[in-house]
């Protein structure tokens, strides 16, 4: 052979040391391969010591399953195909030494490493398939070319160097190769192969005391030598794999440990496979007595090892040849389970799996460690399957877990899955009430699909119309050998339609137009509108022509603006008449616009609003024109980040005609003047200001003295406790009758924030920043704190603020503003006007009270005083407080903070 041999080189992220072997670049495809690998004993001991220490696992599988069967949902022949396919994928196929060799992964340094043992691997799976299937031209190709790699890259050849524990695992996989290759083909010409192995193996006894890994590769090689030595009628090679046998017997009961231990690419399972093929194959009933003593020392998974998916298969593979020794189902169970946990690492269905921990991606598919999955994991569970097989294995359509409307079309389907080894073709009959149908299915080995019938089901709404409804599939296949799971029958939930009406009214003003849409949720598809109605004005409700379904149904109600959106909730009976349910809406305090284009800014008035008690409804900007605000006590309107469609001239028009009617309007944004322009006639006449700066590129802000909303307010727009949105607020210059409140700290001149009564009538504030940007970081004033302000002045200027109707029948008590103060800060509350005596008092950390601020009946009415701690009876000192409002022992508090 052409080829240079380097023993000093190591692998860059694979599985073993190797020697590289180099490809005259005239040979084309992979310039460099790997043909002989093998780990030194230093390098083995190297990755022992980096292994986190044994941790053991339950021994049994049903403690993590729950209980388990055998031969369960996976389709075992359809994954075994797919290995099949991905190891034609890795067979090297380029001229030279090389060609017919197999890959070992998929990506990275592992694509350069061709390899005997892996291709032995494959000679296995591929003649394994033309066993079962009778196809044995599909792999044939496939199959010659790995033989003629390993022809001239034998097993026994492999631990030239000083690693005659890789021979011996490379021989152990020749072994059964050949075995599978003649039990498929008939072809004994390569039994010149399995020759030279077992004469090697009689010739080569390894020091197991010396290293572990040297006990468990001579038990692989041992455990295949005995079925050839059977075939050639050897009694030499026989009575060495016996002798060797005994001597392996001796050396796991020594120390047990051995069972559940692993070096290099073996484990444990390996050691206890080769003594169960060798001495037990031998006296079998040897066997089953010394299991019952030594068997609960197999391992059944172990999660630690650089390739501990290596381990875990042989750990299948003993696992499997217990119970055959045994019949102890436990046994079985336990490979069913690490077969099936191997079958799951196929994440990317395509038939390879990764070989374990230690540097490798689950995308890094290997020929060897998923030809192990094939043998170890999936072989035995196929034999005790069906060789013929069509079976359906699940109801899709309609599902056994949903209600449906009686008279709705329902599309019928199922999964029917060919479990067996041998393609076949079906009839499936479907046969309900009002329904009758048959499908035709073609399916090959290992394959499944999804059945679809071309009728739809139908069944009447009408008095035959019962609790449950059955419907039965059967399936016939000619040469079907298990007729069990060849039928089905179902229990659909469908439920009499239910029309549902009502009236949905104001209780305040019962003559309200009161009108909407309303769109229909069940509580079975919560996700659906299951169907969608408009609320008359001055009507009754009714839910339309598509009825609903029993059960709790949720509507999403969108009244008018006054009102808050509302999630209505109805309960119906299962059986018809028709129903009813009235609702009565609750009216907001104030119209939250939100024209923040899609982000979600309106979070921050909202919370605001809820800390102070009051109801908003919001409008997304997104949704269409505002037809008109008249009526609606206060609107808040904000433009986010927006700087080209702020205001439309429409939106303009709807603003000063509710400001007409005498409403009052918060705007605020942030590039609200740059939009509108300096001579917009809009911000002088309805907001009572006009551009200064559209970027001031100042982030703190003061309040005004003797402003009244202003006094001793300092905000910053900065810091994630706000939106931390803003990269250009504004300033303004007030015209005559407009109130300043805020500035931007370190000029008096710029303006961020002004009230004003247009003469047209009602009141407006705007803010050239945008709220939603105030943190409320350091102590400063919080949104919640400035929005009570600017509504106490809409209040106090003529329009009646509306008492927060959500407390109207409880207490409340409001945030102070400021907070902190020195020396008088701002408190509101609403006690329900029930005749009882209302108290608010302030007290110390210590619990003594400070001052009285309250006494007398609540009113169910906005209270709002003042505390100034600079007039106290006792000088008050610096530092936190209790304010509380109490009422026949109902109490609610604020802590307030004094500094001076």
């Amino acid at each position: 052979m052409n080829q240079i041999r380097a023993t000093d080189m190591l692998k860059s992220h694979s599985r073993r040391w190797s020697w590289v072997l180099f490809v005259a670049a005239v040979c084309g495809g992979i310039s460099s391969a790997e043909a002989t690998p093998a780990w030194t004993y230093e390098q083995i001991r190297a990755e022992q010591a980096a292994r986190p220490a044994h941790e053991a696992i339950p021994r049994s599988p049903l403690d993590r399953r729950g209980g388990r069967l055998p031969l369960d949902d996976l389709a075992y022949f359809y994954h075994y195909d797919l290995l099949c396919q991905f190891l034609d994928g890795m067979q090297f196929t380029g001229a030279g030494n090389n060609n017919g060799g197999m890959i070992e992964g998929e990506s990275g340094g592992d694509q350069n490493i061709i390899e005997t043992d892996n291709t032995q691997e494959a000679i296995r799976v591929w003649s394994q398939y033309a066993l079962w299937t009778g196809d044995t031209a599909r792999f044939h190709e496939n199959i010659q070319r790995a033989q003629g790699y390993c022809g001239r890259f034998p097993a026994w050849h492999e631990g030239d160097g000083g690693a005659p524990y890789y021979s011996a695992h490379n021989i152990g996989w020749g072994f059964e190769a050949v075995r599978k290759y003649r039990a498929a083909y008939g072809d004994t010409s390569w039994n010149w192969y399995a020759d030279s192995c077992a004469a090697w193996m009689t010739g080569h006894q390894l020091n197991w005391n010396t290293e572990l890994v040297n006990g468990y590769a001579e038990a692989l090689g041992l455990g295949g030598m005995y079925y050839h030595a059977e075939y050639r009628g050897r009694q030499d090679w026989l009575t060495h794999c016996i002798t060797r046998g005994r001597t392996l017997r001796s050396w796991l009961q020594t120390s047990p440990v051995r069972m559940r231990s692993e070096s290099w690419a073996l484990s444990g399972g390996t050691a206890m496979w080769g003594l169960s093929e060798t001495l037990f194959r031998a006296y079998p009933d040897s066997g089953a007595i010394w299991l019952a003593e030594y068997g609960d020392e197999l391992q059944v998974w172990e999660s630690n090892g650089q390739w501990n998916h290596s381990f875990n298969a042989w750990y299948a593979n003993a696992q499997h040849r217990c119970f055959e020794l045994t019949g102890d189902s436990t046994y079985w169970n336990n490979a069913v389970y690490i077969g099936d946990s191997l079958i799951g690492l196929d994440t990317d269905a395509d038939g390879g799996i990764y070989p374990g921990r230690t540097g490798y991606s689950p995308a890094n598919d290997h020929s060897w460690v998923s030809a192990y999955m094939g043998w170890m994991g999936m072989e035995r569970v196929i034999n005790q399957q069906p060789r013929t097989d069509l079976a359906i294995t699940g109801l899709l359509s309609p599902s056994q877990t949903l209600p449906f409307l009686a008279g709705d079309p329902l599309p019928v389907s199922l999964r029917v899955v060919n479990s067996g080894r041998q393609a076949l073709t079906g009839t499936v009959t479907a046969v309900a009430p009002n329904f009758n149908d048959f499908a035709t299915v073609n399916l090959a080995t290992g394959a499944d699909t999804v059945l679809d019938f071309a009728q739809l089901w139908i069944v009447p709404d009408d008095d035959a119309l019962l609790p449950l409804t059955s419907i039965h599939f059967a399936l016939t296949a000619v040469g079907d050998s298990v007729p069990a799971n060849d039928t089905l029958t179902a229990w659909i939930d469908i439920r009499h339609g239910i029309r549902l009406s009502g009236l949905i009214s104001d209780p305040i003003d019962p003559g309200a137009d009161v009108t909407g849409h309303a769109r229909v949720f069940h509580e079975s598809y919560p996700d659906s509108v299951w169907t969608e109605f408009d609320v008359p004005a001055n009507g009754p409700y009714a839910t339309g022509d598509r009825r609903l379904l029993s059960g709790v149904n949720r509507m999403e109600l969108s009244p008018p603006l006054r009102y808050r959106v509302e999630s209505l909730q109805a309960e119906l009976n299962p059986q018809p008449p028709d129903q009813q349910a009235n609702y009565s809406l609750v009216r907001a305090d104030i119209l939250l616009v939100d024209d923040d284009d899609g982000l979600a800014y309106e979070t921050y008035f909202n919370q605001a609003f809820s800390d102070l008690g009051y109801i908003s409804r919001c409008w997304d900007r997104r949704g269409g024109l505002i037809s008109s605000l008249v009526g609606l006590p206060i609107v808040a309107w904000f433009t986010g980040n927006d700087s080209l469609t702020t205001l439309q001239p429409w939106d303009e028009s709807v603003i000063v005609e509710y400001l007409n009617s005498g409403g009052s309007v918060l705007l605020t944004g942030q590039n609200i003047t740059d939009d509108l322009g300096p001579g917009s006639t809009f911000l002088a006449t309805a907001m009572g200001c006009s551009t200064r700066n559209n970027d001031t590129d100042n982030r703190n802000v003061s309040g005004i003295a003797g402003s009244g909303i202003g006094d001793d307010v300092t905000l910053y727009l900065v810091g994630n406790q706000g939106a931390n949105n803003q990269t250009s607020p504004a300033s303004v210059y007030p015209i005559a009758g407009a109130l300043p409140f805020l500035q931007y700290q370190g000029d008096d001149h710029q303006v961020a924030g002004v009230a004003f009564h247009p003469e047209s009538g009602g009141s407006s504030i705007f803010l050239g920043f945008g709220f939603e940007a105030i943190s409320g970081i350091n102590s400063s004033t919080t949104r919640a704190e400035l929005m009570g302000r600017m509504l106490d002045w809409f209040e106090t200027n003529g329009v009646e603020a509306p008492v927060p109707r959500a407390i109207a029948t409880e207490l409340w008590l409001a945030p102070n503003y400021p907070n902190p103060f020195n020396p008088s800060t701002t408190i509101s509350f609403v006690a329900p006007a029930n005749g009882r005596v209302v108290t608010l008092d302030v007290f110390n950390t210590l619990g003594q009270r400070v001052a009285e601020l309250y006494r007398g009946h609540g009113n169910g009415q906005r209270v709002t005083l003042q505390w100034n701690a600079g007039r106290a009876a006792h000088e008050v000192a610096s530092g936190t407080y209790w304010v509380r409002l109490m009422s026949d022992r109902r109490a609610v508090s604020r802590t307030i903070q004094l500094i001076r």
